[in-house]
């Protein structure tokens, strides 16, 4: 049976989208099949009460992959820059957090030797060879560089900020650095109108490329076939393609997936330490405090920032927060009592701000990340894009391939498939 298309892409999310306007620009017949209403997965905005709530704290890094393949595509987005203005949280403590020279000098939250040690260990970070580090547990290289245990906290909370991931015993130090790196310069955006801006620029660019998109349609099978694959979701329909491209989490794509590839994708999920985090996201009519907008916990894995300080995402005198507190892998967070933690930790920053609530969503136990950047498995030494024993077969998503994580993982591993799809397809024509 010959193949009705030549790319079936399963998930809609920026990775899916991407895969799917980059394949259709190379010529091939393509379809991006997502189960929700709409595209954009862990990307997509919800707007209440003119409020643009993300799924959870989101920001996009400037440079990198992300930015390339979007820029490629016609993407187009406006935004801000984070504050630089930071509160360090330990205790009962409130300080300024030490993210340049003149708060470093300022802060109470270092005596003099520490500040002298975190000042070195910054300067150093710029021109650090990493490569060395990659095998190295961020805990491992913490523990033999930095004497200060609060010099300790503090940058193993950059890190865990810049990565989402609360596992320094786990977390490459090379590639956690790496990302603090760039965190730091070019550094980062929250983004206009929420992350929905890039979903609908990602959207625009497949219809543009007259790349299908069907959304509402459950995939429950992936199955190899003589001359490619079959695509059956729940409804019973099937589509017959060349090439697979699976643009959804490890577990998923292991469950799908039938034939001689199945057991390397049950491997490969059962290898993943995602990052997660709780997460409550509210908008208020005002802050009680305008000037706490941003702030980390030393002690507890904790996030607080104001995103719509930089960017549009509230009504005119409104604030759009974003806490969160990261979880560590095997945490096994009670709902209630996380979400009382978050309200807690917003109420420190800002007295009373229960009182000014427009619109509120709890998250208690969000996927940041499929796969933290876990030492022994990162760069070339992750998972695919191709799915080796099962020509035509490609997995997308933060989880996968050589280059960046979280949304610059994703990509660029949605711009080495279109590639790989090309010829792929072009053998299989050929075969035909």
């Amino acid at each position: 049976m010959n193949a009705e298309l030549d790319v079936v892409i399963v998930g809609g999310g920026i990775g899916g989208l991407a895969v799917g306007a980059l394949a259709a620009r190379r010529g091939l017949s393509t379809v991006v099949v997502e189960r929700a209403h709409a595209p954009g997965g862990r990307a997509a905005t919800t707007v209440r009460d003119g409020f643009h709530m993300n799924l959870g704290g989101h920001a996009l890094y400037r440079g990198g992959p992300a930015e390339r393949v979007l820029r490629n595509l016609g993407v187009e987005w406006t935004g801000g820059a984070p504050p630089t203005r930071a509160i360090a949280v330990i205790g009962d403590e409130v300080h300024l957090y030490p993210m340049g020279a003149t708060s470093l000098l300022r802060t109470g939250l270092f005596g003099a030797r520490a500040k002298l040690e975190f000042g070195r260990l910054l300067a150093r970070l710029p021109g650090m060879d990493l490569e060395p580090l990659v095998s190295v547990s961020l805990a491992a290289w913490l523990g033999a560089e930095v004497r200060d245990p609060r010099v300790r906290a503090a940058v193993e909370t950059l890190v865990r900020l810049s990565t989402y991931a609360h596992a320094p015993d786990r977390l490459s130090a090379g590639a956690g650095l790496a990302q603090l790196r760039a965190a730091a310069n070019p550094g980062v955006l929250y983004v206009d109108g929420g992350w929905q801006t890039l979903v609908a620029g990602l959207e625009a660019a497949v219809r543009a490329a007259r790349c299908g998109l069907s959304t509402n349609a459950t995939v429950e099978s992936v199955a190899p076939t003589a001359t490619g694959w079959v695509v059956r979701d729940s409804e019973g329909g099937e589509r017959m393609a060349g090439a697979v491209v699976l643009a959804v989490g490890p577990t998923a794509a292991a469950r799908m997936v039938q034939g001689p590839a199945k057991a390397m994708l049950e491997a490969w999920a059962a290898a993943c330490v995602p990052a997660r985090a709780a997460c409550l996201d509210v908008g208020l009519r005002e802050l009680p405090r305008p000037d706490a907008t941003f702030a980390l916990g030393l002690d507890r894995a904790l996030y607080f920032s104001v995103h719509s300080r930089t960017a549009r995402l509230a009504p005119r005198g409104g604030a759009m927060i974003h806490a969160m507190k990261y979880l560590a892998p095997g945490d096994d967070a009670n709902p209630r009592e996380v979400t009382r933690e978050l309200e807690d930790w917003i109420e420190k920053l800002q007295p009373g701000w229960r009182d000014l609530v427009v619109a509120r969503r709890a998250m208690p136990d969000m996927v940041a990340s499929h796969d933290i950047a876990r030492v022994g498995a990162t760069g070339s030494a992750r998972p695919g894009p191709a799915v080796p024993l099962a020509q035509g077969l490609f997995v997308v998503g933060d989880w996968v391939g050589g280059e960046g994580m979280l949304a610059d993982g994703t990509l660029a591993s949605a711009e080495v498939t279109a590639t790989l799809l090309e010829g792929v397809t072009t053998s299989i024509r050929a075969a035909e």
